[in-house]
């Protein structure tokens, strides 16, 4: 979840919650100064009980900065690497994905499930057929049907991805197959310590643009400008203009230097 959404839902439950409760407390003539210390007593309730859920989703659902950064590197490798590669990847790997998929089941189970299947697929294990899948797009409906010839003979096929679309998801559940996400696959290797510390494909990782050259960028010189001709302008018709027209004057002589001295 992005912050300035995380924000945005903490400021709009206590606005929400903080007004209700003070437009209800003043239909029952309550005094105001009782009522507005209530209403922001239980605005700051709802947010906190709101802070509180979304990090609990927080936790359970998404992976930090770091460990993004280390599955985004995992999930390129697995994108650009070979058939051969992945399935060597995975091969010693599998019984730590299996432990996610059936963590109380013994490794000799499922035995009428080998009689079942074709066991000469590579990645087989405990009646599990894994199919790793990695493309730079989200799996979509059409992709799984596509595949689903490949693995309509196992009674346990597993698909190994880096992401899904609603439309995929639909489509597998309704054909009893398993999909088993990026974030998935890096806790279940993670937890094992089971991901390499480097990998054969080198990335280079872009040089972030620091905030003081974007806000003085040559190209936001037009912005100075404007701000500060609608201060001037504005200074006409207001009483007390003085500040209008010193903040304006600054904004024009910004302009003029971010123009000259300002970062491309």
């Amino acid at each position: 979840m992005k912050k300035s959404a995380y924000y945005s839902d903490l400021i709009f439950t206590f606005c929400l919650v903080s007004f209700s409760v003070l437009f209800l407390l003043r239909s029952f003539k309550i005094p105001l100064v009782l009522a507005l210390i209530f209403a922001i007593i239980c605005g700051i309730s709802g947010s906190y009980l709101l802070f509180l859920r979304l990090n609990k989703k927080q936790k359970l659902f998404a992976l930090k900065k770091s460990e993004e950064e280390e599955k985004n590197s995992l999930c390129f490798y697995l994108k650009l690497a070979s058939e051969n590669e992945t399935n060597k990847f995975f091969k010693s790997r599998l019984p730590f994905l299996l432990n996610e998929l059936s963590p109380t089941a013994p490794q000799e189970q499922t035995n009428e499930l080998h009689e079942q299947t074709d066991t000469n697929h590579e990645l087989f294990l405990n009646g599990y057929a894994f199919f790793p899948i990695f493309r730079f797009n989200d799996l979509s409906g059409d992709d799984i049907a596509n595949l689903y010839p490949e693995f309509k003979n196992y009674s346990a096929p597993v698909i190994l991805c880096d992401g899904f679309s609603s439309g995929a998801q639909t489509l597998t559940e309704k054909l009893g197959v398993i999909l088993f996400d990026g974030n998935q696959l890096y806790r279940a290797l993670k937890k094992h310590d089971a991901i390499p510390s480097e990998f054969p494909v080198k990335t280079v990782t872009p040089v972030k643009r620091k905030r003081r050259n974007i806000a003085f960028a040559k190209s936001n010189s037009r912005r100075f400008f404007s701000s500060g001709a609608i201060l001037l302008l504005s200074s006409v018709f207001i009483p007390y203009s003085v500040y209008y027209i010193i903040v304006g004057c600054i904004l024009l002589i910004t302009a003029v230097l971010v123009r000259i001295f300002g970062y491309r």
